[in-house]
């Protein structure tokens, strides 16, 4: 069974180079050009269908990755996925629930970004 990650990210061209680049790993992957964008689409996934992890940037117009967080936390099915938060921004603070396994500054190495990835994936039977 292949694993399952969402790219949550504004920019096209780090949404193009993380798919390419973890598919040849041999993830799925899916992707949201915004917090909004990804929360309906989650929203609308069966629990047996939804990423074992979340790529999220935390600027974004729409909604930002803190709003996403602050969103997920009151949805049951979706606050239990792992988070890995990309930014630029030195030393994020996160006042939800919801904490993030890791967080890649930007711009991320392929290799950071394969070896956080493997870790902060849920074991699966």
């Amino acid at each position: 069974m292949k694993r399952k990650i969402m790219i949550i990210d504004d920019a096209k061209e780090i949404r193009e180079i993380f798919r390419m680049a973890l598919e040849v790993e041999d993830y799925e992957v899916m992707d949201a050009i915004h917090g909004q964008d990804g929360f309906e689409k989650l929203s609308k996934l069966e629990k047996d269908l939804l990423p074992h992890l979340i790529l999220l940037d935390l600027m974004m117009p729409v909604m930002d990755g803190h709003r996403f967080l602050e969103v997920i936390q009151g949805e049951v099915h979706l606050r239990e996925i792992p988070i890995v938060v990309m930014t630029a921004k030195d030393g994020p603070t996160f006042p939800s629930v919801i904490q993030p396994r890791a967080v890649l500054r930007k711009p991320v190495d392929l290799d950071l970004l394969f070896s956080t990835v493997a870790l902060n994936l849920p074991k699966v039977d």
